[in-house]
Order: C-alpha cells, then sequence, then structure tokens
C-alpha cells in the first residue's frame, strides 16, 4: 500500500483535529496555527507577491475549507 506525503499530512490532521477539545481555545489555535504554518510552506511563491493583510485573509479562507473538510471526515469516520 503505498500513500502520498499529501495523504498522510491529511490523515494526522483530521485525526487531529477529531481529538481537539472544542471548548479548548488553546488547542483550537495550536492547531489551527499549525495548519496554517503548513499552508504557508505550501503556497509560499502566490503568498511571496501579497501583503501581510491579504496573506493573512488567505490563509484564514485555505484553514477555514480544511477545517470544513476535517469535520466532515471526522463525522464520516465517527
Amino acid at each position: 500500500l503505498k500513500i502520498t506525503q499529501k495523504q498522510v499530512q491529511t490523515c494526522y490532521e483530521t485525526r487531529k483535529f477529531a481529538l481537539v477539545d472544542p471548548s479548548d481555545e488553546a488547542q483550537l489555535k495550536k492547531f489551527r496555527l499549525e495548519v496554517k504554518k503548513r499552508l504557508f510552506r505550501l503556497h509560499t511563491e502566490e503568498l511571496d507577491g501579497m501583503g501581510a493583510d491579504r496573506r493573512k485573509a488567505f490563509l484564514e479562507a485555505e484553514y477555514q475549507k480544511l477545517e470544513e473538510h476535517y469535520r466532515q471526515m471526522a463525522i464520516k469516520n465517527g
């Protein structure tokens, strides 16, 4: 069985998201920052030409998409 690094990362982040206590703001923030750092590395070239506010908005939008995806995966997998 071969899986890609992206698939491993998705599994890891989905599982980690499922384990985060939604009422614990510190846990949520730590998870959110980990994901945004990965997104920053993934989109470095695209983000280089943006100002700070636009870059933050882009990362937040990408994070929100992923969070929704992780939420759906967590629901499907119990």
